[in-house]
């Protein structure tokens, strides 16, 4: 299993389609029953089986995921995300909005890992190393990457 990390809603950003996820939108939000899945509806991760995580914070929602080695999609996903392809996810939800500011959002459905959000909305890093899993920085995540691409180069 390989985790990922990130938000699938940062306050106060536009996401793709420029709407605006106020402060305290999320408060007492439903998170009971949500899927992760591909950009194919491949599905990745549920908080019903606990392979997904989801915390609420002061920047917004925050996301863990378990991707499965073993599925072909899933390696897919997590290929796109070490190569920088996949950057953001979309959400599925209930909300409520004033135009293009979300004021309540009432239950989270879905996560959608996919090549389409790229933008500085939301935001997913695969996470690990020897001493455990952590949140890596942006420091060490370009790092990362560029590590990755070298050794794509020399293939």
């Amino acid at each position: 299993m390989t985790k990922a990390t990130g938000y699938a809603i940062i306050y106060g950003v536009p996401d793709s389609e420029g709407i605006i996820y106020d402060k305290g939108c999320l408060d007492n939000v439903d998170l009971s029953e949500v899927k992760a899945t591909d950009s194919k509806s491949n599905p990745i991760s549920t908080t019903k089986h606990q392979s997904l995580k989801l915390e609420v914070d002061n920047k917004g929602l925050k996301f863990t995921t378990y991707l499965p080695d073993g599925l072909t999609y899933s390696r897919d996903a997590i290929e796109n995300i070490r190569n920088g392809n996949t950057l953001g996810v979309e959400i599925y939800a209930d909300r409520v909005a004033t135009g293009l500011h979300v004021t309540k959002v009432k239950r989270v459905r879905g996560i959608i890992i996919t090549p389409s959000a790229t933008g500085k909305y939301s935001s997913i890093k695969l996470v690990a190393d020897a001493k455990g899993l952590h949140e890596m920085n942006d420091v060490e995540y370009m790092k990362e990457k560029e590590k990755l691409k070298l050794e794509l180069e020399l293939m």
